[in-house]
């Protein structure tokens, strides 16, 4: 079985073939580049690049991988109708996996709480907490300080001693926030010193245990939006406030 991934949460597009022969036989090929938000130009001759390189015709693949985020908003509705319309070509199962829970995923032996996060822009991230390797809240949509805040009272609960590990691919933009956060915060928080330049590893891995599982659904094919659109907040606003939108004269 010959899985593609397709990851098109964040900015850098990551594109992969796990090579399934055997249980005792995988290889993963990965293609990763960071195209400034140009999945939609790139993402088909990623496909088609990472196929050459393998030796491997489309009509070969048995299933679809891909993050249904949260993530990008354009990112995500690229990658997913891409992998859609494979899908539908091929009659093959598309799987979708969290991008977060994807990025969690190799620190789950961490004696503390992980929180995986991804940018969300306007200095804010979506964000997830674990703990031992299981999910312990839904996707967020929080600052940092919002996630200190979170993080001390979660190590209260569960009586953890160790400060909470944040791993985030976008490592500046956490940095960045990190750096203005009071003392009193950032004992909270540890900021992983792993790249996690890529989690496609991690997202094949999950993707293929959900299919070897049958742990998958129409509705995971479907984006997971923790915050709305930049379009559908301008819209809610013009609903909100009639007089920014006047009626039309006919």
């Amino acid at each position: 079985m010959n899985f593609l991934i397709i990851e098109t949460a964040s900015q850098k597009l990551q594109v992969g073939l796990l090579l399934d022969k055997n249980a005792e036989h995988q290889k993963l090929l990965i293609r990763q580049n960071d195209l400034g938000w140009k999945h939609g130009e790139f993402l088909q001759t990623e496909i088609d690049a990472v196929l050459k390189d393998a030796g491997l015709a489309s009509s070969e693949l048995g299933a679809v991988i891909c993050s249904h985020g949260p993530g990008s908003f354009t990112g995500l509705r690229t990658g997913l109708a891409c992998a859609k319309g494979i899908c539908a070509a091929l009659n093959i199962d598309l799987i979708g996996v969290s991008s977060l829970d994807a990025i969690a995923w190799s620190h789950a032996h961490y004696k503390g709480l992980v929180i995986s996060c991804l940018d969300a822009k306007k200095n804010r991230f979506y964000s997830r907490v674990y703990l031992q390797g299981r999910a312990i809240t839904t996707a967020l949509d929080l600052s940092l300080a919002d996630i200190a805040t979170l993080a001390r009272n979660l190590e209260l609960q569960h009586k953890l001693a160790k400060p909470s590990l944040v791993v985030c691919p976008d490592k500046q933009e956490v940095l960045d926030a990190y750096g203005l956060l009071a003392d009193s915060e950032q004992k909270h928080l540890l900021i992983s010193d792993k790249g996690d330049d890529s989690w496609l590893a991690a997202l094949a891995k999950l993707g293929q245990e959900k299919f070897l599982n049958k742990d998958f659904t129409q509705k995971d094919s479907g984006a997971v939006y923790v915050r709305n659109s930049e379009q559908d907040l301008g819209i809610q606003r013009k609903l909100s406030n009639p007089s920014s939108n006047p009626p039309v004269l006919l």
